[in-house]
C-alpha cells in the first residue's frame, strides 16, 4: 500500500516525465526555438504552473532534456564499445573529429548551465549540435 508521500512522489515523478516526453516530441519535430513552456504544458496535458514547478525556464527544461540525450548517447557509445573492445573504428559511428567536437559542446554547455555564464544555452548548444552533425554528415557522403 502507498502512502501518501510516496504516492505524491510517484504523481509529481510521473508528470515531470510527461513535461520532458512532451518537450522532446515538440523540440524534434518543430525545434527548440520554435516551441513555447505553454506549447509543452498543453502537449504534457499539464499546466504552465506545474511546468514551471519542475523546470524554472524554458532553458532549464532544454538543459535537463540534453542531459538525458547525452546520457543515452553515452549508454548507446558503451554498449558499442563492449561489443567491440579492441576496433576502435567499430566504436564510432561518426567521424572522431565530429564526436571529439559534440563531446567539447556538450562539456562547454554543461558548465555554462552550471554557473550561468551564457544566456539560452540550451538552444545554442542544439544548434551547434545540429551544426556539426550536418558538417559530418556532408563530408561522409563527398
Amino acid at each position: 500500500m502507498y502512502s501518501c508521500s510516496s504516492t505524491a512522489f510517484h504523481l509529481r515523478f510521473r508528470s515531470r516525465e510527461r513535461i520532458l516526453d512532451a518537450a522532446e516530441e515538440l523540440f524534434l519535430r518543430e525545434g527548440v526555438r520554435a516551441v513555447g513552456i505553454q506549447a509543452i504544458a498543453e502537449q504534457a496535458k499539464t499546466s504552465k504552473m506545474a511546468l514551471y514547478r519542475h523546470f524554472a525556464t524554458k532553458d532549464a527544461l532544454i538543459e535537463e532534456w540534453l542531459r538525458i540525450v547525452a546520457a543515452a548517447y553515452a549508454t548507446a557509445f558503451d554498449q558499442v564499445e563492449a561489443q567491440h573492445p579492441e576496433d576502435g573504428r567499430a566504436q564510432a559511428h561518426v567521424p572522431d573529429d565530429v564526436s571529439a567536437e559534440i563531446t567539447f559542446l556538450l562539456e562547454g554547455a554543461q558548465v555554462s548551465a552550471q554557473n550561468g555564464s551564457v544566456d539560452r544555452a540550451g538552444d545554442r548548444l542544439v544548434a551547434a549540435v545540429t551544426a556539426v552533425l550536418d558538417r559530418g554528415t556532408a563530408v561522409r557522403e563527398e
